[in-house]
């Protein structure tokens, strides 16, 4: 309670620092210098887990020691720090090309399609880590303990499920791999966009507009 209480306090003030930092005009860029970080901290998580479990047993027992909790709350508080300023930033971008005729319609969408994006990727890696977890019965190799029915039979005979693979290293190994590549792909992509004028982003309707809103982009793009 008092560990998610205080990530709870880091989330809120984070995004306050750093949108000092990403109010620019080029606020991917602070994005793109969090994200090696942010893909290198996956391994830290792997070793807390990795080693995790011997390190809260004492001779069989659970017995947590006060700098396993010291560990887990600075690795995750850096986790959470990276997160928010990735995330403040991401926004910052939205909300410099939006198209300000929509209102908050606009940033709304791009805020929409990336939680939506966020929550889908979850929910797959979560699903992908039982199909990349491998077990085996412990009295019988060719017993794959794949479905319930296999793991019944395995305890029935007075076995257990031991598990040979665990799906979540190799999902996390998986996973940092494909986003050190899209780093290394995307990023002068995302620099490229970033640095396009306000006006690149607007919607382009078939009414006419206003003089009004005509002189606002040209003022913008005057000042980008």
């Amino acid at each position: 309670m008092i560990i998610q209480t205080g990530l709870y306090v880091i989330t809120m003030i984070v995004p306050v620092i750093a949108a000092k930092y990403t109010a620019g005009p080029k606020p991917m860029s602070i994005y793109l210098n969090i994200t090696p970080i942010k893909l290198f901290w996956n391994f830290m998580f792997l070793i807390l887990i990795y080693y995790g479990s011997k390190l809260i047993k004492n001779n069989g027992i659970v017995d947590i020691p006060v700098h396993y909790y010291a560990i887990l709350v600075l690795i995750d508080s850096i986790n959470v720090i990276q997160y928010n300023i990735m995330l403040t930033a991401l926004v910052a971008f939205y909300c410099r090309i939006s198209d300000a005729r929509f209102g908050g319609t606009y940033m709304t969408l791009l805020n929409s399609l990336s939680n939506i994006a966020g929550i889908l990727s979850k929910l797959i890696s979560f699903a992908l880590i039982d199909l990349l977890t491998f077990k085996e019965c412990s009295f019988d190799s060719e017993n794959n303990c794949s479905t319930s029915h296999h793991q019944n039979a395995c305890k029935s005979n007075g076995g257990d499920c031991i598990t040979i693979v665990n799906g979540y290293y190799v999902e996390s190994v998986i996973c940092t791999v494909i986003g050190i590549i899209w780093y290394i792909i995307f990023k002068n992509k995302l620099r490229e966009l970033q640095s396009k004028r306000p006006s690149h982003w607007v919607v382009k309707m078939n009414i006419q507009e206003s003089g009004n809103h005509k002189n606002s982009y040209a003022l913008e793009d005057v000042k980008t």
